[in-house]
């Protein structure tokens, strides 16, 4: 466990110190992590799935780094949206760690998908909805658009704004 986040804690010094757009930051620490990730399935679900069973004080020194990797992202992800405020930087940080910290499960490097298309698509998610959040929405506690109980409903299918408009019709 230790000497796994030890690597990833050093991956993520090298990247946070280069020159690099904080987008690009993000995108080479997604990169990072998942080269890590890449043939350290076991360590990697020890890590999250056994952190209970160590002893008090150990466990106080993995989670310490563990909220240390968690705030360096949290800081990237204030960087590139400024105005994301500081009750959403948590959620966030934890959605990006969500989709990459779980490829332990379904990844495999000998797949169509190399780790870097992975970790891009990753990054790619979280910089696209940072990007496309309305600035009033950068903030918790804000009603839905249309209300306090609005709720966007889909369309029907077969409506032509609804799937079949976005992903076209299936040939028959």
């Amino acid at each position: 466990m230790d000497q796994h986040l030890r690597l990833l804690s050093q991956a993520a010094d090298r990247v946070l110190a280069q020159d690099l757009s904080p987008p690009d930051k993000l995108r080479a620490l997604a990169r990072a992590f998942m080269g890590h990730y890449v043939g350290a399935a076991a360590r990697h679900k020890v890590l999250l799935n056994e952190l209970g069973a160590l002893p008090p004080a150990r466990r106080a020194e993995i989670v310490a780094r563990q909220r240390r990797l968690i705030a360096d992202v949290e800081r990237l992800l204030s960087a590139i949206r400024p105005g994301l405020s500081v009750d959403l930087r948590r959620p966030a940080a934890m959605l990006f760690f969500g989709m990459i910290n779980w490829t332990h499960t379904w990844f495999r490097a000998d797949g169509p998908v190399s780790a870097d298309q992975v970790a891009d698509l990753a990054s790619d998610l979280v910089l696209g909805g940072l990007a496309g959040r309305p600035p009033a929405r950068l903030s918790p506690g804000l009603p839905p658009e249309g209300g306090e109980n609005a709720v966007a409903s889909p369309p029907p299918l077969g409506d032509p704004e609804g799937v079949e408009g976005v992903i076209g019709r299936h040939p028959s």
